[in-house]
């Protein structure tokens, strides 16, 4: 599975931004996110994202770690991104940064696809988000606009947007950090 989160990277880079090292630094989150919701689709059965698949949050998916329910997957993209933010110096290592960000924008590329292909999601859908160390990184204010911004399938102008809110939200917390980009 993890090929095609790494092809997905390497459409979208061709699709919007090969040859301009803004765009593609722009739309690192929605590549992330993207990639992501291929990963998904693929891990419950679909061949391509625009196939209609419905799964339960408890169907067994296997992973490159081994078989768990797609909640235990989703589950272990939160703990990702926790485990990230924990590690000493992380607030000074921009490094660490970008990956939790990054991880969160994968997280949110799952839920994406939960949320429009699994019945039972709404059941887990709180507490996923409540868990989510979101609002933690960026504040209510910036998670709230992320998470409106990064759902469903992203049409193009969204894709966009996405780039100004990523690079908008990062700076500010490079700011908050006192890391220097």
């Amino acid at each position: 599975m993890l090929l095609f989160h790494e092809f997905t990277h390497a459409l979208d880079i061709s699709l919007y931004g090969a040859g301009d090292v803004n765009e593609y630094n722009a739309l690192r989150g929605y590549l992330e996110y993207h990639a992501a919701q291929i990963e998904m689709m693929k891990l419950v059965g679909a061949s391509k994202i625009t196939d209609s698949v419905e799964f339960s949050m408890h169907d067994t998916i296997a992973d490159i770690e081994g078989a768990k329910s797609v909640l235990e997957y989703v589950e272990h993209g939160i703990e990702v991104v926790t485990s990230v933010m924990n590690k000493p110096g992380f607030k000074t290592d921009i490094t660490q940064v970008f990956h939790a960000v990054g991880a969160l924008c994968n997280h949110l590329g799952r839920l994406a696809i939960c949320q429009i292909a699994s019945p039972d999601f709404d059941q887990y859908a709180k507490d996923l988000m409540d868990r989510c160390p979101g609002v933690e990184l960026f504040g209510q204010g910036a998670w709230s606009l992320i998470i409106n911004v990064f759902s469903g399938i992203m049409p193009a102008p969204s894709i966009q947007t996405s780039g100004q809110l990523y690079l908008g939200t990062l700076f500010q917390l490079f700011k908050r950090y006192g890391i220097q980009p």
